[in-house]
């Protein structure tokens, strides 16, 4: 499990732009953690990590998985404005840094949130013959307006779950002959690389400040909303010089215990079968985007290093224990970042 991890701590081999921006960044992270000694949730340090491991993140990427390394993070960075003088006074300093605690709290509450996801169990219906099935889905992921997109996903690998290599139960239950015998199978669920909210809250502030942050990255970001939600494109660390082979990480170790032991590196591939169909029906079947895939293990590693993951957590618990405020005003922090996450929700 990742644990917070402070900015000085990093060892990111940076080129000259990079170091100096890293430099104001650790700046920013001292004079954050002098500023707020006590505060339970330190949003304003939270804030300057979110900004700073993002920039560790996207720097290793450079080059790779259609992300243009840090070069566009740096100038929103620098956009804030926060380059103070080595007159400024300390107040005006710590205004400065504020702008980098801002800027990654921008980046905490939307492009963060559309990457959790909440899967939701889908069934697809008996039809008379896996093959059949098989060339229903080909129809059926071209037409982009269906929001069932399990269908194609598990036509797509072989009926199968992609993490433990379990056939699926529903599929085995309604083509039985279609499979070996004695095969072990599992319940599968089917989930968006992008939160399935930011495809069906697509005009929201939130949604669309995510995508504008997407854009930074050459994504086509208007097909990733609506729609283009419901294709295989959209639907784990990758292995350097093997494409779409991807290294599974659990956020709690108990996840290796589970009965059925879940593969530890999986590559993805298209069924013979499916492509084959596909193939007939002159459609190019898609496995999911490795850049959106690059992006969204970013955001799982930044979150716990940064401190916001479990700033989260704290603000959960504290929504669920909470029922009075502090006279001496100690509640106004929690409540305020209280307001936003419910806001944002």
């Amino acid at each position: 499990m990742v644990s917070i991890t402070p900015l000085s701590t990093a060892d990111v081999a940076f080129d000259a732009d990079g170091v100096y921006v890293w430099s104001i960044l650790l700046a920013a992270e001292r004079a954050m953690t002098e500023e707020t000694p006590n505060s339970q949730l330190k949003t304003l340090l939270v804030g300057v990590r979110v900004v700073g491991h993002f920039l560790s993140e996207f720097w290793k990427a450079r080059g790779s998985l259609l992300i243009g390394g840090s070069k566009p993070y740096h100038k929103q960075i620098k956009s804030c404005e926060a380059l103070p003088s080595s007159t400024a006074s300390r107040q005006e300093l710590v205004a400065c840094y504020e702008k980098i605690s801002a800027f990654g709290i921008h980046y905490q509450k939307h492009l963060m949130r559309v990457f959790r996801s909440l899967p939701k169990t889908s069934q697809h219906p008996s039809r008379p013959s896996l093959d059949s099935l098989m060339a229903d889905t080909v129809v059926q992921n071209v037409d982009r307006s269906k929001p069932n997109v399990k269908r194609p996903a598990l036509a797509r690998d072989g009926f199968k779950c992609v993490v433990s290599g379990l056939i699926d139960l529903s599929s085995y239950e309604a083509f039985p002959t279609a499979f070996p015998p004695y095969v072990v199978t599992c319940n599968t669920q089917c989930c968006h690389i992008l939160s399935e909210s930011a495809h069906s809250d697509e005009k929201t502030d939130y949604a669309w400040a995510a995508m504008e942050m997407l854009k930074m990255f050459d994504f086509d970001f208007r097909s990733l909303l609506g729609s283009g939600a419901n294709t295989l494109h959209n639907v784990f660390e990758e292995i350097n010089g093997q494409p779409n082979t991807y290294n599974v990480v659990a956020a709690r170790p108990s996840f290796w215990t589970m009965i059925q032991r879940p593969r530890q590196r999986v590559t993805f591939t298209v069924d013979p079968d499916f492509a084959a169909e596909c193939d007939a029906q002159e459609v190019t079947p898609e496995l999911p985007s490795r850049g959106l895939l690059a992006i969204r293990a970013a955001v799982s590693r930044v979150a716990p290093m940064s401190g916001a993951a479990e700033q989260y957590e704290i603000i959960t618990r504290g929504r669920e224990t909470s029922t009075v405020m502090a006279l001496d005003g100690g509640s106004a922090e929690f409540l305020k970042v209280l307001i936003e996450i419910s806001v944002a929700a």
